[in-house]
């Protein structure tokens, strides 16, 4: 009996979450957030070290997402890179779809 009502809930949160335009619209595949940090990558690969770069993408071959992001970000502002806001709102969209702490890009600057 505790089974079945475990199973109930899991599935109507299984539900929930794939049906919930919250949580749905921030949803990624694995494929989709590699590509986009690649993107990313290439957009900004002239204003950071080479060494840097390679290791970022050195990370997303292994399937280290999470840690090539938080690098990029890193770089991002240590460099002092400006950031459109239309980038900084798909850093922040990856970010908040990988569960990243948002301190890694709220405080990126941006072009005056």
């Amino acid at each position: 009996m505790i089974l079945g009502c475990v199973g109930g809930i899991l599935q109507r949160t299984i539900w929930r979450l794939t049906n919930n335009p919250k949580y749905t619209s921030r949803r990624m595949s694995f494929k989709q957030i590699n590509s986009r940090i690649l993107e990313l990558i290439a957009l900004f690969e002239l204003q950071l070290p080479y060494e840097h770069i390679e290791g970022m993408r050195d990370f997303l071959k292994h399937g280290e997402y999470g840690i090539a992001f938080e690098i990029l970000c890193e770089n991002l502002f240590e460099y002092d890179v400006s950031v459109d806001q239309k980038y900084i709102e798909l850093i922040d969209q990856l970010g908040t779809t990988m569960g990243i702490d948002p301190s890694y890009w709220t405080r990126l600057k941006q072009p005056r």
